[in-house]
């Protein structure tokens, strides 16, 4: 006997009193005022996601694709919010 499991998706669409699938906004996040500076120098703006992590979006250098970089900053060290 197979067992699958599936991961359980986020819905992407709500659908209206029409009947109508209605695309749900997807990420609401906001640009920071810090930069994310890489080995070579180059800074990336720092942007918050609705559930509250941190990324900078990059560029793949095998494909030019831009991704998102997830940060992980040592809050023990920096106030890195500016409080």
């Amino acid at each position: 006997m197979g067992v699958s499991a599936h991961a359980q998706q986020k819905p992407n669409v709500t659908i209206d009193k029409q009947g109508n699938f209605v695309q749900m906004k997807r990420d609401t996040a906001i640009q920071t005022d810090r930069f994310f500076i890489d080995s070579k120098g180059q800074l990336c703006p720092v942007w918050k996601s609705g559930n509250g992590k941190l990324f900078a979006i990059r560029i793949s250098r095998k494909t030019g694709n831009p991704y998102k970089f997830y940060l992980k900053p040592n809050t023990d060290l920096h106030d890195w919010e500016g409080n």
